[in-house]
């Protein structure tokens, strides 16, 4: 029998022996433009439930509940839309968005925008003051398609019907899960980004064995700071409220009310770049008003950026972030604080400063990569209950089976008597496919 250097030295021979095949560029087919349409007939997908009840001594009942999506053209816009029921089959909210995006940023002329919405909307986030938020209202931008409202973490908010559930992976490592929340969709914020590529896999699974994936590219690094250009970003919303509310306002008593944030981000060269931001936000029926800024600086195969921001009532905040990449392993670095009673998303309650380190490392167990994340983190605040939390994941794959195991720790300093104990937790989640279903378990933290 030949050896294998043989068999892979004649299979190189019959490929060179192959013509080579022509190139093929789409840009030299013939194009037509699509124009949009005043109406187009949309794409609806209904989900629908009903349960009886019969209970001697609370009584019978019916519960019915739906939520129907549809998404098409309207107006000479896209548009999605949710429109969502009680227990009793009553329409109780409607969630809608009209908008364009273009990665060209051809839209609204002068402009140049690449997106713009109205209806359902979510808000900028940035280092110091805001975090993403969903609501009614509008935005507004000319920034990248892809590019992460932050540099250093990232967002992904959309519609989970009830009875599905949504995975997050980045770079194949499952990261969290989740199922539908009170307003019928998935979240997970601040999603921490590494140095160089960040492929994110979200997964959404359906109670009948549906399956939908979505994959988003993300690079960080010197591509990632615009040489010589200048990005806007403005937009305004109503935290967490929908676009129609039939039952009338909802949720609680906090932190419902108007916000906005304008911006401009300006690449003073190939490895620097600076920003400036404005926000108005009510944090507990409270309006603060703010400035931000911030300057990023690439340097060797780190990314460094540093900021500040100040209140118009007196407080102030500083903020220094490091990304790094050191072969196979990634090193996240984050150092916070307040002054003057400083108060925002990212500094909520009490807290004067919070500082993190995190490591992730990649270990190849054969043919098996273990990814390997270990993080600690330290919160002081004004009361002098201060904290240190740390946690260490792994995540391995077998065959089709995905386990991911986590060990928490914390302890928390008593600004007078003896301290609290210590806190330890661990858990496992184990994941694997079943026929068109799929089987997911784990031992809850202990």
């Amino acid at each position: 029998e030949k050896l294998p250097f043989q068999l892979a030295a004649e299979r190189r021979a019959r490929a060179a022996s192959i013509p080579p095949r022509a190139q093929f560029d789409l840009a030299t087919l013939p194009q037509a433009a699509r124009p949009y349409a005043a109406w187009a007939p949309p794409s609806v997908d209904v989900v629908a439930s009903a349960g009886a009840v019969s209970d001697k001594r609370g009584g019978s009942y019916v519960q019915t509940r739906y939520e129907i999506f549809a998404a098409g053209e309207l107006l000479a816009q896209s548009f999605d839309a949710r429109l969502s029921s009680d227990n009793e089959g009553v329409p109780d909210s409607l969630r809608m968005r009209l908008y364009r995006t273009d990665a060209q940023g051809r839209l609204l002329g002068p402009l140049k925008a690449t997106h713009y919405g109205v209806g359902d909307v979510s808000l900028l986030s940035t280092g110091i003051v805001a975090a993403s938020a969903p609501g009614r209202g509008a935005v507004l931008t000319n920034r990248p398609v892809e590019r992460p409202d932050a540099f250093d973490k990232t967002d992904f908010r959309g519609d989970l019907p009830a009875g599905w559930d949504a995975e997050l992976y980045r770079n194949g490592q499952l990261l969290a899960f989740t199922s539908p929340n009170g307003d019928g969709r998935y979240e997970f914020i601040d999603v921490p980004l590494q140095y160089g590529a960040n492929r994110f896999e979200i997964i959404l699974y359906g109670p009948q064995g549906q399956v939908r994936r979505e994959i988003k590219q993300v690079q960080v690094g010197l591509d990632s700071i615009p040489p010589q250009q200048t990005w806007y970003w403005a937009g305004f919303a109503q935290e967490n409220a929908d676009l129609i509310e039939f039952g009338g306002r909802r949720g609680g008593a906090f932190r419902r009310g108007w916000r906005g944030t304008a911006g401009i981000e300006r690449g003073l060269d190939t490895r620097t770049s600076a920003s400036a931001y404005l926000h108005s936000l009510l944090i507990e029926n409270v309006r603060y008003n703010y400035g931000e800024v911030a300057l990023r600086r690439s340097i060797g195969p780190t990314l460094l950026e540093v900021g500040g921001s100040y209140e118009q009532k007196g407080g102030v905040a500083a903020r220094a972030s490091w990304l790094a990449a050191f072969g196979e392993t990634y090193v996240r670095a984050d150092a916070m604080r307040g002054w003057g009673g400083f108060v925002s998303d990212r500094l909520l309650g009490n807290i004067n400063a919070i500082y993190s380190v995190s490591v992730d490392q990649s270990v190849k167990l054969g043919r098996t990569i273990l990814p390997l994340h270990f993080d600690v983190r330290q919160v002081e605040r004004r009361s002098g209950n201060d904290s240190i939390e740390a946690s260490a994941r792994a995540s391995a794959s077998f065959r089709a089976m995905t386990f991911t195991g986590q060990l928490d720790w914390s302890r928390t300093k008593a600004p007078a008597g003896p301290d609290p104990p210590h806190n330890l937790f661990s858990s496992l989640l184990a994941h694997a496919p079943s026929g068109r279903g799929r089987v997911r378990g784990g031992a809850p933290p202990g």
